[in-house]
């Protein structure tokens, strides 16, 4: 019962990180990012396209559920 909480988290996370890879290939994530780094060489301020946040997301979820899983398998 314990393991639920980490496995919920690694699934959570890989699924953001699958995601964020089909936003990345698709035709509205490769406009969003185009317009993103057309908009930072106009005013200077750093933007991230949707995607990107959610593979960063994804990451850091799938790597805390991993690490939790490992922990109490340890234990």
């Amino acid at each position: 019962m314990n393991k639920v909480p980490a496995i919920i988290l690694l699934v959570v996370g890989l699924a953001l990180v699958l995601a964020g890879v089909q936003r990345r290939d698709s035709l509205a994530g490769a406009s969003e990012a185009l317009g993103k780094e057309i908009a930072t060489k106009v005013d200077g301020q750093a933007r991230l396209p949707a995607h990107t946040v959610y593979l960063i997301g994804g990451v850091l979820l799938a790597a805390a559920g991993g690490a939790m899983l490992a922990r109490r398998q340890s234990s």
